[in-house]
């Protein structure tokens, strides 16, 4: 099933004019799973490259907040299934794009559950910093990233499982 429009955002080149310090995904509901989808065409394009892993971590974290249940890339399309949440609590999305030539992109999204529906007051979270990232690969990659790069060493931990 692909994921509504209205759920796609559309990712620009770091440092474009255009470009926001962070992105917005429309408001979810608590009890919805739905689709989320970052097109990486243009950033991709412009270094002429593909994307062959993807990871997204979540902040706050902890029991009851905010899930990312599935994690796909398809061609330059990154979708992310997410669940649960609490009414009113704004999320910040960490999106991490990596390229074959070691490239590491990364993206800030926001994305707030419904604060029509939040129940006052709204209690802090178990944890207030970024869960564990949940990761994609593209079919029959296998990573042997280099992260000693002095670029890209600050991601090894972000992206578990390479």
């Amino acid at each position: 099933m692909k994921p509504s429009t209205a759920r796609t955002i559309t990712l620009l080149v770091e440092g474009d004019c255009c470009a926001p310090e962070r992105y917005c995904w429309p408001v979810k509901e608590p009890e919805s799973a739905l689709d989320y989808s970052a097109d990486a065409t243009i950033p991709m394009e412009d270094i002429e490259e593909t994307i062959i892993i993807a990871s997204l971590a979540i902040r706050p974290s902890g029991a009851g907040e905010m899930q990312a249940i599935s994690l796909s890339i398809d061609d330059l399309v990154i979708t992310a299934r997410l669940a649960g949440g609490v009414a009113g609590r704004d999320y910040i999305l960490k999106l991490l794009i990596v390229a074959p030539n070691e490239l590491v992109l990364e993206y800030l999204i926001s994305l707030k559950i419904d604060p029509l529906l939040a129940t006052k007051p709204i209690h802090p979270p178990p944890n207030p910093g970024f869960g564990p990232a949940i990761v994609a690969t593209v079919p029959g990659y296998v990573p042997s990233l280099n992260f000693s790069m002095s670029l890209n060493s600050g991601y090894a931990s972000l992206i578990s499982g390479v």
